[in-house]
Formats: C-alpha cells, sequence, structure tokens
C-alpha cells in the first residue's frame, strides 16, 4: 500500500515542520 505509506510520510513532514514554526 504505498499511498498510505506516502500519506504517512507527508503527515509526519507536516508535523515536524508545524513544530518547527511554533
Amino acid at each position: 500500500m504505498p499511498h498510505l505509506l506516502i500519506f504517512l510520510a507527508m503527515l509526519f513532514l507536516g508535523l515536524m515542520v508545524g513544530c518547527w514554526i511554533m
């Protein structure tokens, strides 16, 4: 399920970026 893997990777990157901004 590559789609799920990509989705999780994008979500994880989004969280990291959010923490960086905050």
